[in-house]
């Protein structure tokens, strides 16, 4: 897979000297910024009141990795996964994959997800990049992930990286949502990932798309949108008249998920105010913190005993609070019931 531990270069590390950079209409794209300065507009409005939602909430580190895992599920579908959330955050927790293909989905999606909450990420510098991609020089790719490499290697690869960060540095006076789409765009035209690889163009994007963000690492383009990275147009104000439409649409997506889960927090609260004993608001804790959560799960973080657990997730389900996502008698969890 484009994206994961590889041999880039097992010598020269130096682009081809004859390498040249692809041309960019950098007027085409700053005459599209200012014909869609309105939409620009509302798109930087709906990320600001995201990113201050994140920013100002107790729990902010955990609604990032929330937020990821739902525009990682939502990209991995464009990318030919289908995965749902309960599944990457149950692979996340404890390992399970579910077969060998969907394993290989998963661990695709958990690199995507771990570089989308990465904070401090350098996308200007090619050491910096490289590594942020996960790739190694002049080491050998671990041997579980050498069939999931489809990239150029090499002194090619370094050549067309730099074009690419060439193009970067020229586009840099315009906002970081269209350098966001001219990076996506660009990205797969030097074929720096494989042909058939949405994802990691797709986190390099919301990367750049992220460079003002107080709180929030990445900014969502896919959220309740799978197709979002379909059709994105061809012409430089079509495409960013498509692209920034779908960061707009996603952000309020993402921030209408924050608020059900204040809503189900408001909620679970009252539902459990007469219970006695400290497990159901550590119950409740753990389900804001977690997308999905085990017995064994809360027992150890609510420093609770497991019995106490487990009695405390039937009666959420009972209640309506909480709903069973793996439906087996062993190794079983739960999610936040927000509908």
């Amino acid at each position: 897979m484009a994206g994961l531990t590889g041999d880039i270069a097992m010598t020269a590390l130096e682009p081809p000297k004859d390498r040249h950079a692809p041309m960019i209409d950098l007027h085409a794209w700053r005459d599209a910024e200012r014909a869609l300065g309105r939409e620009l507009a509302l798109a930087v409005s709906a990320v600001a009141r995201l990113d201050e939602r994140i920013a100002v909430h107790p729990k902010r580190n955990a609604l990032i990795v929330r937020l990821a895992l739902r525009e990682v599920c939502d990209l991995s579908w464009a990318d030919g996964a289908d995965i749902p959330i309960e599944r990457l955050a149950l692979y996340r927790a404890s390992g399970t994959g579910g077969g060998e293909a969907a394993a290989r989905n998963l661990l695709r999606a958990d690199w995507a997800l771990r570089r989308l909450i990465y904070t401090d990420a350098s996308l200007d510098d090619r050491e910096a990049l490289i590594s942020f991609l996960g790739l190694t020089l002049n080491t050998k790719a671990d041997d579980a992930l050498m069939d999931l490499i489809d990239r150029a290697l090499g002194s090619f690869f370094i050549g067309e990286l730099e074009s690419w960060m060439e193009i970067m540095n020229v586009c840099s006076g315009l906002h970081p949502f269209t350098r966001a789409a001219i990076g996506y765009q660009f990205w797969r035209l030097l074929e720096l990932a494989s042909s058939i690889d949405l994802l990691e163009p797709a986190v390099i994007a919301s990367k750049l798309a992220a460079r003002e963000n107080e709180a929030l690492p990445f900014i969502p383009f896919a959220t309740k949108n799978r197709r979002a990275l379909h059709n994105l147009g061809v012409h430089p104000e079509q495409r960013l008249r498509t692209w920034i439409t779908r960061i707009q649409s996603a952000c309020i997506a993402a921030r209408r998920d924050l608020i059900g889960l204040d809503v189900w927090q408001g909620r679970a609260v009252e539902a459990t105010s007469g219970m006695s004993g400290r497990t159901p608001s550590r119950l409740i804790d753990a389900l804001i913190l977690h997308p999905v959560v085990s017995a064994r799960m809360l027992a150890e973080e609510g420093d609770v005993s497991l019995a106490s657990a487990g009695r405390a997730l039937t009666l959420f389900e009972q209640l309506g609070l909480a709903t069973e996502v793996t439906g087996g008698g062993r190794f079983r969890f739960w999610r936040a019931s927000m509908q």
